[in-house]
This record gives structure tokens, sequence and C-alpha cells, in this order.
């Protein structure tokens, strides 16, 4: 499968993808969308931002890298994004997963530097979440 059809496939949904979440305003240059390349310890992802990597609302297939799990470039000339290890360790953490998504989010990044609690706004999702209090990440 390496380098075959289904790869090239996969390279095109992650480039789609980013282009989907900058359309509906959840990343701006930053973020990161990666899929697993099924059977390998091989993730398709998009590269670091950089002069050439100026958004995810301008790149397609082509744009896209390739690593290992340990975060190294396979395919590919750009950098891998610094938060590489986010899907790496969830991929390595998860034989299920195939891909991940790490946005920045407008709204959630302002309650983080405010220090705010995320509160669901309604019955349903905090049905969903389950638990008497959803996490935060300290920083």
């Amino acid at each position: 499968m390496p380098n075959g059809g289904d790869e090239r496939e996969l390279r095109e949904l992650v480039a789609a993808s980013g282009q989907i979440l900058y359309q509906q305003k959840l990343v701006d240059y930053l973020g990161h969308s990666s899929a697993r390349i099924p059977g390998t310890e091989r993730v398709v992802i998009k590269p670091k931002h950089s002069a050439k990597t100026l958004g995810m609302h301008t790149l397609d297939a082509d744009d896209m890298i390739v690593i290992d799990l340990d975060g190294n470039l396979v395919e590919g000339t750009e950098k891998p994004p610094a938060e590489t290890y986010i899907h790496t360790e969830i991929y390595r953490a998860r034989d299920d997963v195939m891909a991940v998504v790490h946005t920045h989010q407008p709204i959630a990044t302002l309650m983080g530097v405010m220090n705010a609690e995320i509160l669901p706004v309604l019955h349903v999702q905090a049905a969903q979440l389950g638990g008497d209090e959803i996490p935060v990440w300290p920083r």
C-alpha cells in the first residue's frame, strides 16, 4: 500500500480536511490534520508553517509530508510541525485511530488564555461528555 493509490487518496483527504477546517474558522495557519497510512507506522500530515506552507487553505495533496511515529520526515521537503508528537503519540497508543486533527479554535484559545472554564451549552453536549468536569489544558 505505501506509495500506492491509497496513500495518494490519504494525502488528498488530509489536504481537504485542512481546507475545510480553515473555511469553518477552526484553524488559521496553525493546526494540523493527519492520517495513518494503514498497515504502516507512517503518517501523512500537513507540514510546518513556512514560506512555502502559508496556510491550510492553500495546500493540496502534493504539499503533504509523511513522517514515522518518531516524527522523522520520511517523504517530502518541508519540516514536520512542532506539534507532531500530539499525532504520533495518539497513533502509537491506539492502533485503531486512523486520523487526528489538532485545531486552534479562536474561542477555545481565548478561553484558555482567560483560564476560563468551558461549559457545555446544551444538555445534550453535557450528556455526551460525561463526568463532572471538563478537563482544561493549563496553558
